[in-house]
């Protein structure tokens, strides 16, 4: 967010892009945070990434903070927005589930002293609605950061008409650990839930393309400058866990909870027999 490192950060990510897109493709998927000045207000920054999106003819996602009025209070998110390969700016998609004490603090209007205790925590308000991006005929569910491990949101995008997933994260908390291979294992399920491919883009790695069965087609190592590019297909947009959701895991917490109930009330019928 220095702003003697904005214009240098984007420069890397043009770079890349014109690599990737020398032989033409029509998506481009950038990191969260990829974009580290408010997109909606820094014309001049804004409009070299829109040029970009138009020379290449791409269509272009990437992370950027944005903000918006509700109720007459300006409110702050975390956002991915959609460019067109004409320039256009033609959808903006909001993080639904924010990172406690990272990007917002539970009930912090009781405890304001913990964003003092919290070095770099943010004060971001949640998204309204799962909104699929358009790139061409297709829709694509984007999910920012740590919303990759909620599989009722990856459901809630699918159904909503999204085809492909999309996860554009900052992993660079976690450093060289196994953590950013975790995350990327478990956004691989959220494309095998849904049978629809999954595209994960992160700053620091791990950078993937998934399909629809959660197999890795590709990726990139750790702290590593580079892209990957392939072919995705768009998924079906029909599978068991989308049309079900959660019921059969809460069949089996119910099942669960009444094996256990079960077992408490032999066990105190033996109890009161014995006496």
């Amino acid at each position: 967010w220095s702003p003697a490192f904005q214009g240098k950060t984007i420069a890397v990510y043009e770079r890349l892009t014109r690599e990737a897109a020398a032989g033409g493709v029509d998506l481009v998927v950038w990191p969260e945070s990829a974009v580290p000045f408010f997109f909606q207000d820094d014309v001049r920054q804004a409009q070299r990434i829109k040029n970009l999106a138009r020379e290449l003819s791409t269509s272009l996602i990437f992370g950027s903070p944005a903000h918006e009025l509700r109720n007459g209070k300006r409110v702050f998110l975390n956002s991915a927005f959609m460019v067109s390969p004409s320039g256009e700016i033609t959808g903006r998609s909001d993080k639904i589930h924010l990172v406690p004490f990272g990007e917002y603090v539970p009930l912090g209007r009781f405890f304001p002293f913990v964003s003092k205790l919290v070095v770099g925590i943010g004060d971001f308000s949640p998204g309204e609605r799962v909104i699929p991006l358009q790139a061409g005929h297709t829709r694509i569910g984007t999910m920012i950061c740590a919303e990759a491990i909620f599989p009722e949101l990856g459901r809630a995008y699918v159904n909503n008409g999204a085809r492909i997933l999309a996860n554009i994260t900052n992993d660079a908390w976690f450093g060289r650990s196994s953590a950013p291979y975790q995350h990327l294992s478990i956004a691989s399920f959220r494309a095998v839930e849904t049978r629809t491919p999954l595209i994960r883009a992160a700053n620091t790695g791990v950078t993937a393309i998934v399909d629809q069965n959660g197999y890795i087609n590709t990726m990139t190592g750790l702290f590593v400058e580079g892209f990957r590019i392939g072919e995705v297909r768009p998924g079906s947009g029909n599978s068991i866990y989308l049309r079900i959701g959660d019921t059969a895991a809460w069949f089996c917490v119910l099942l669960t909870a009444g094996i256990a109930l079960l077992a408490w009330f032999k066990g105190k019928r033996q109890l009161r027999d014995e006496s």
